[in-house]
């Protein structure tokens, strides 16, 4: 099976889920066709169609999956292959809106973090400073020693602080 040999990107995501959107997405539409017979437009139908049906999340998933699969054939079996895909095209952007996160920790689910990060080291003294102060890992890892005022962290304006306010975290 070519999807065996796919080299998954690294990252947060599955190669198990990646195989997934392959086989429910792209393999029943263009199983018989070469990679070599696929253009732009029938990867905007596709990408298109997957919106409209499962969400431009979906979209944007299965477009970077096919980015990702050009490219790796590109790289190992065709030297004049020329992706369909332009570099550094998004290939289904989403709207600010479409990309906010409405999702949070339920208490349960903040207990079991903090559980799990007193046996963790550094990187749990991480997660719970996180945890405790509702800040992101880059801010908490990048805060410089001036920010600190006794107990206080106070996060200045942009470009530090998410949005455009200065934020104080008291102990």
């Amino acid at each position: 099976d070519r999807l065996k040999r796919f080299v998954i990107p690294a990252g947060l995501v599955s190669a198990r889920e990646i195989e997934r959107r392959l086989r429910v997405y792209i393999k029943p539409r263009w199983k018989d066709r070469p990679i070599t017979s696929i253009r732009r437009t029938d990867v905007t139908k596709l990408l298109d169609e997957v919106a409209d049906q499962h969400g431009p999340t979906m979209a944007e998933k299965v477009g970077k999956d096919l980015a990702a699969t050009f490219k790796w054939y590109g790289q190992r079996h065709d030297e004049h292959f020329l992706s369909p895909l332009a570099p550094g095209l998004q290939v289904h952007p989403r709207t600010a809106k479409e990309r906010a996160r409405t999702r949070v920790l339920t208490h349960k689910e903040i207990r079991l973090l903090w559980r799990a990060a007193e046996q963790t080291g550094m990187a749990g003294v991480l997660a719970r400073l996180c945890l405790l102060t509702a800040q992101r890992v880059g801010a908490v890892t990048a805060m410089p020693f001036q920010d600190l005022q006794g107990d206080v962290w106070t996060l200045p304006r942009r470009p530090r602080s998410k949005g455009d306010i200065e934020q104080v975290r008291l102990p």
